[in-house]
């Protein structure tokens, strides 16, 4: 895939000093899952609900 690899390669190019911010946390993404949700039909629907909100805390923290 390789997106894994877009925040290195984000800061590796200066985006945060273009910013003039401060890298404070990462927040890792769960596994990629091509299973499907039976119910909603969605990939990895709970793993994507469990990230947002860990993404969120950490962005609130922030601010």
């Amino acid at each position: 895939m390789g997106v894994e690899y877009l925040p290195e390669a984000m800061k590796a190019a200066g985006l945060l000093r273009r910013l003039n911010v401060e890298y404070v946390a990462e927040v890792s993404p769960p596994e990629y899952n091509s299973k499907r949700d039976e119910e909603t039909l969605l990939l990895n629907p709970k793993a994507i609900r469990r990230y947002s909100k860990q993404l969120a805390n950490v962005v609130a923290n922030v601010l």
